[in-house]
């Protein structure tokens, strides 16, 4: 290896302490400006969020495990028991705090982490067979989406 090598991997090594410096300083200013509170404009208080957050991710938090969150639901009438998968997340631990630990939504699994299931039980007053029952046909149900402007309530 030449000598122009070493310093090619210094300049990098320097420009990564560099890059990290930076974004700690910019992860510091964002707390300090959520902290002070007061009138922030909601971009910048958004960016000041994802900013905390990605820098947290990164030098604060450990992913230790996937997590396959499903919604276990009751009903009250019948005692029917479902299950419905709701979301995947990750138990992360944190770097520096023993026994502190997180769990955060995750769009898929990671391969390379422990896989778990955590099971969230919820009562429910009605299951589909019991809702019949009680004449609330489902086959004359509505499709809604709330998230649209033109859902079809009333409809």
């Amino acid at each position: 290896m030449s000598n122009f090598d070493d310093f090619a991997d210094l300049n990098a090594a320097i420009a990564d302490q560099i890059k990290l410096k930076a974004d700690a300083a910019a992860a510091k200013a964002a707390r300090d400006r959520q902290k002070r509170g007061g009138p922030v404009a909601s971009a910048t208080l958004a960016e000041d969020q994802a900013r905390i957050a990605e820098w947290e991710a990164r030098h604060e938090w450990r992913a230790e495990a996937n997590i396959a969150l499903f919604e276990r639901e009751t009903c009250t009438t019948c005692e029917t028991v479902s299950e419905r998968f709701v979301q995947f997340m990750r138990l992360e631990a944190h770097r520096h705090l023993r026994d502190s630990h997180r769990i955060v939504r995750a769009d898929k699994a990671d391969a390379a982490l422990s896989n778990r299931v955590y099971v969230q039980p919820r009562l429910v007053p009605m299951c589909p067979d019991c809702a019949e029952a009680k004449g609330w046909l489902l086959a004359n149900a509505h499709e809604v989406d709330w998230a649209s402007e033109t859902s079809a309530v009333g409809a």
